[in-house]
């Protein structure tokens, strides 16, 4: 997860330096870190952590704040996860999660 975070950082720095000396026609030294990347994924549950000395989140899978963001098991026994950006339509009916 960090790698990839790291690598659109990285990304986002070129293309803005790019952007920068197309506009100034100055260039501008790039840098990005892995150690500084995860500690910004993981400042928002290292502060709860610090803060009020337990976890951000100690939901159970079988009750998920939001239901297309979790992992479940096939018929074949193996795990995936879901993933969803958009979930306002999403309502619990009984025991399962359903579009309106």
């Amino acid at each position: 997860m960090g790698d990839h975070t790291t690598s659109l950082a990285t990304v986002s720095a070129i293309l803005a330096a790019l952007y920068e000396r197309e506009r100034t026609g100055e260039g501008r030294i790039v840098q990005t870190s892995l150690l500084a990347s995860g500690v910004y994924l993981m400042g928002s549950d290292m502060s709860v952590q610090l803060k009020m000395g337990r976890l951000a989140s100690v939901r159970s899978r079988d009750n998920p704040i939001n239901a297309v963001a979790n992992h479940y098991r096939s018929s074949d026994g193996r795990w995936s996860r879901a993933g969803c950006a958009r979930t306002s339509g999403l309502r619990r009916s009984g025991s399962s999660w359903r579009w309106r």
